[in-house]
Parts: structure tokens; C-alpha cells; sequence
């Protein structure tokens, strides 16, 4: 099917599907095994999955664009999220431990 708008990695983790109304774009991320909002397993591959519809009306190409960069950046930011928090907890487990040698015993 040939592509009316040039919408970046369609095919690849972009996904159109048309409605009646709209269109429904899927954006699709690996992410860890432990992530919990892992969406699907594909391949033996975790994959998170975040969807929004893009209603059909004046300006498709810029409404398509701003779904496209909504859907990118908010599932990027919730993966960084959830790999800052893997960090911390570990900045703390090991602040914790750290604390038993502060002082000579």
C-alpha cells in the first residue's frame, strides 16, 4: 500500500490501521522483561505498545505528525522512566550497604 503522508519508521514500530473516524496509530518499543507495562512477547522479545487516534479532519499531515511525535516521545519517556527508576534503586541499595563501612570497626 503506498503511503499518502511520509510518516518516519511506518512499517517498523509505526503502525497506521484506518477507522471509520480516523486513524489509530500504533508505536511500538522493546523494552525489559521486568517492565510492567510490557504490552506483548513477540519472538522471545518484550515489547511495549502505546496507541493513539487521530481523528480524520483539515490538516491530516500535521495531525499525523503530532500523533507521531506524542506516541514517540511519550513511550520513550516512559521506558527512561522506568530504567531511572532500575537505577536508583540500585544508587540506594547501594548507599545502603556503603553504610556499614563509614566507620573502622
Amino acid at each position: 500500500m503506498k503511503q499518502v503522508f511520509s510518516i518516519p519508521n511506518i512499517d517498523k514500530n509505526v503502525n497506521l490501521v484506518e477507522e471509520v473516524a480516523g486513524l489509530r496509530m500504533h508505536y511500538v518499543l522493546p523494552c525489559p522483561k521486568t517492565f510492567p507495562k510490557l504490552t506483548f512477547i513477540s519472538k522471545n522479545k518484550t515489547w511495549y505498545k502505546k496507541t493513539m487516534f487521530i481523528p480524520y479532519g483539515e490538516h491530516m499531515s500535521q495531525r499525523i505528525h503530532y500523533a507521531y511525535m506524542k506516541l514517540k516521545l511519550s513511550t520513550m519517556v516512559d521506558l527512561a522512566l522506568y530504567h531511572q527508576k532500575l537505577a536508583n534503586d540500585k544508587v540506594t541499595l547501594l548507599l545502603l550497604q556503603q553504610q556499614n563501612y563509614l566507620t573502622f570497626k
